[in-house]
């Protein structure tokens, strides 16, 4: 069961970061480069970069080849993309979520990368799965870091973040304060160390029910909208972090 959980985190994981890197080629020349994540090519050439990066680490991590090295590489670079590019951005306006967000999003698959290069190292001599360090437990922080984050927003722009819930759903400020509150029990299970599977696992359907019911329509009504698909495939990427951690750590 936890080897089945790990490979379908891994794809789900993997498959939209191939994705950002085509969507990076495609609008290389576009304005809706900035809504594509990491949220920092700021020119056709880092664009390329970024496509080239991206579609490489996902071919890698979808088909094990090199996975434990392409998910290590990737998240170096996506920490060095957070540490340089986005908290200047969130220090020079403190105020806005939308930068927060799509800060802590890359720092979110940056820590999840860091897991799976932890965890995808060759068996050893007798076959025994590879034993989890230091660099889990970091990747373990930094996600839990970016879930409380998450439901910190949520709380502090929950008008704002009502108007994302569908109109047909009642009580929309309710939901969305208990989205925030899932985000913030996830954080501090994968913080402490307990119930992270039953968290892991909750973590991710939350995730797939925003993707069905806030940004599937969304895609549906603008089909040739770079930036919706993004922000569906940001929760399907993060869904994918949710199982990868409930799988990890249940084993831990």
């Amino acid at each position: 069961m936890g080897a089945r959980l790990l490979r379908t985190g891994r794809y789900l994981f993997a498959i939209p970061l191939g994705l950002f890197g085509i969507q990076h080629l495609v609008y290389a020349h576009a304005p809706d480069l900035v809504n594509i994540p990491p949220y920092t090519a700021g020119s056709a050439a880092a664009a390329w970069v970024y496509g080239i990066v991206l579609l490489g680490a996902s071919v890698c991590l979808v088909t094990g080849w090199g996975a434990s090295i392409a998910a290590l590489v990737l998240g170096a670079a996506l920490v060095l993309d957070f540490l340089v590019i986005h908290v200047p951005r969130i220090v020079a306006d403190i105020g806005s979520g939308n930068l927060r967000t799509r800060g802590f999003e890359t720092l979110a698959c940056a820590a999840t990368a860091l897991v799976l290069a932890a965890t995808l190292r060759p068996p050893d001599d007798q076959g025994a799965p590879p034993e989890l360090g230091w660099l889990a437990q970091v990747g373990r922080l930094l996600f839990a870091a970016c879930l409380a984050q998450f439901g910190v927003q949520h709380f502090l722009k929950l008008s704002v973040i009502a108007t994302l819930v569908p109109a047909w759903m009642p009580a929309r400020p309710v939901l969305a304060g208990v989205a925030g509150t899932g985000f913030l029990a996830a954080a501090l299970s994968f913080g402490a160390g307990h119930l992270m599977r039953l968290a892991g696992v909750l973590l991710a359907a939350m995730f797939l029910l925003f993707v069905a019911t806030v940004h599937a329509p969304r895609v549906a009504h603008d089909l040739h909208v770079g930036h919706q698909w993004a922000n569906l495939l940001v929760p399907v990427c993060l869904s994918g972090a949710g199982l990868i951690f409930a799988a990890v750590f249940s084993r831990a």
